[in-house]
């Protein structure tokens, strides 16, 4: 198993099958010692869910992309076209690396931009995201989205926050360019060469990356490899390269020998398979 001990993995709210809420999830890791958590997307929580946080001192929080979710849903995208969106986009997570600093969460997760301008119920439906893109909207966005970093990253050094970028999953087959950012090797090693130093790093999702490789025809072996020097986390799970499907991860599965052989023993890994 990768990991230097079982103390060490982190599991994503997602696999907590019908809770909503922090308030729930809390009391149920607590009474079956799961120790390590990654509050995840769409996780919903009280207006002082911070002290909640602060006070236990049994578990160990990761902060993850869009939690917890605001009462009025919208697309977290830092590379949005719509600059009130985007600006948006921005402040939520300064607000996640704000409360990272005062709970002492080491880094921030937060999903590379889409190019596309989605609405909330187009996400997780790549069937609702056949967009057609041109190369100057991506080049567009990719623009967007390290400007938003660049702001991001400044104030996650003065928090002492660290910063991560997840790979986003390209689901639609057939697609010439893809409509999400930082989905294939190429687009992944060009960011993390600009904008991944010390306090900037990456996120791999290695389910996104098996999914993003079949429909965009890249070796995602390889990948691995060569981003290794810019990952310090990992979302571990599995499915069937055709779906991002959050399976449960198995012995065979594609991604440990990769991850053993080229990533850093520091890498945090996070099991994301849902409905556990």
């Amino acid at each position: 198993i990768y990991c230097l001990s079982a103390m060490h993995i982190f599991v994503s709210s997602g696999a907590f099958s019908g809770v909503k809420s922090l308030d729930q999830l809390i009391p149920i890791c607590n009474s079956h010692d799961i120790f390590n958590i990654e509050l995840a997307s769409g996780l919903k929580a009280d207006e002082d869910y911070v002290d909640s946080l602060k006070i236990n001192d049994k578990l160990n929080f990761l902060l993850h992309n869009y939690f917890p979710a605001p009462s009025r849903p919208f697309v977290l995208n830092l590379a949005d076209s719509d600059s009130d969106n985007r600006n948006r986009s921005i402040t939520f997570v300064e607000n996640a690396l704000k409360v990272c600093s005062v709970c002492d969460i080491p880094f921030y997760s937060v999903h590379a931009g889409f190019v596309a301008n989605m609405v909330p119920e187009d996400l997780g439906r790549p069937e609702r995201q056949k967009f057609d893109i041109s190369q100057s909207q991506y080049d567009q966005s990719l623009s967007l989205f390290s400007q938003s970093i660049g702001k991001l990253s400044q104030l996650a050094t003065k928090l002492g926050v660290k910063l991560l970028i997840e790979n986003n999953v390209h689901a639609v087959p057939g697609s010439r360019i893809s409509h999400l950012l930082l989905s294939t090797t190429n687009d992944i090693f060009k960011f993390c060469e600009h904008h991944c130093h010390e306090n900037v790093g990456f996120l791999l999702d290695v389910a996104h990356l098996k999914v993003s490789s079949t429909h965009l025809g890249f070796d995602a072996y390889a990948a691995i490899e060569c981003l290794a020097p810019w990952i310090s986390a990992l979302h571990l799970s599995d499915n069937d390269g055709r779906r991002d499907s959050n399976d449960l991860c198995r012995k065979d599965s594609w991604f440990w020998a990769p991850i053993n052989q080229h990533c850093s023993k520091s890498v945090v890994p996070i099991l994301e398979s849902y409905r556990l």
